[in-house]
């Protein structure tokens, strides 16, 4: 796909004409003697970390070069489930919360790749912003229409009776607990109400494959769990898909898909950040169907 290979050549460009940080915005630089700015990406990953977050520009182009690959292929095979849905002569509208970078974004111009879309991503880090324009710019010769917001995407869509085919919430849950876990339980009532008013014709969740407390898992289960109650205009399915084999401490998280990634080859600019090859998530698709009134 051009436009993706355009999106890693850009970040390997960027990334090798910014300079290593003197003074590092988090608590501690990681890279410590090795330039290697995944260390730091990996300490922002992980569970135990709540004090550092994505603040520097670097490694956000090393976020893409490592994970694009990966996250891309994983909502392009979340994109085919509910591509069905849709009338693909017709625009397809799709708002992602937290978007970061987009990686949706390209995953979704592959598979509706016929279609006009209207994408708006919401994200409250400013660290992305550049990526964010650099998506504008790549995209400027088809016509989509690509828009993001340093808005809170609740009150958005409240203020402006906002309704979309697709909402993604793509390593968004997973990243929410962790910083934010006191605003986690509202979010997720706020959301659930949304859903439930038939405000989207698909929810795409896509996040880690962890199953304890504390996850994307959890709060996925638990707006599906939200959701089960009685409604009167909508009913809604659930499809549950992972890409890993469990090992012997996790189950089998709905069916099971291929891993393969789906943007081959790997360009000669990411080899050597030794970008995942294959996908890794557990992805909770929910689909909107408006009950036959009597």
């Amino acid at each position: 796909m051009e436009e993706f290979n355009s999106l890693i050549k850009h970040c390997a460009q960027q990334f090798n004409t910014i300079p290593f940080c003197s003074n590092c915005v988090m608590s501690q630089c990681r890279r410590c003697s090795t330039n290697n700015c995944y260390n730091c990406l990996t300490h922002i990953h992980s569970i135990h970390t709540r004090d550092d977050h994505y603040a520097c520009e670097k490694i956000t182009y090393n976020y893409i070069l490592k994970h694009g690959y990966r996250y891309v292929s994983e909502m392009a095979w979340a994109f085919l489930g509910v591509k069905n849905l849709f009338d693909l002569t017709l625009p397809i509208n799709i708002a992602s919360v937290g978007c970061g970078p987009s990686t949706e974004l390209y995953g979704a111009a592959a598979v509706f790749r016929n279609s006009n879309l209207y994408y708006y991503g919401f994200d409250m880090n400013t660290v992305w912003m550049p990526i964010q324009q650099f998506n504008v710019n790549n995209f400027s010769h088809l016509p989509h229409v690509i828009q993001y917001y340093n808005s809170d995407f609740i009150e958005y869509v409240n203020d402006n009776n906002i309704r979309c085919d697709i909402l993604v919430l793509n390593y968004f849950f997973s990243d929410f607990v962790k910083y934010r876990p006191q605003d986690c339980d509202v979010f997720i009532k706020e959301l659930v109400s949304l859903i439930q008013e038939g405000r989207f014709t698909a929810v795409i969740i896509n996040d880690v494959m962890l199953y304890n407390a504390g996850t994307g898992y959890a709060c996925m289960e638990k707006i599906a769990k939200l959701l089960k109650s009685s409604n009167q205009n909508y009913t809604f399915l659930f499809q549950r898909r992972h890409f890993a084999v469990p090992n012997q401490f996790q189950f089998e998280y709905g069916i099971k898909l291929r891993d393969n990634i789906g943007f081959t080859p790997i360009i000669q600019e990411a080899q050597s950040f030794n970008p995942f090859s294959t996908c890794g998530s557990i992805q909770l698709i929910i689909k909107t169907i408006k009950k036959q009134q009597p």
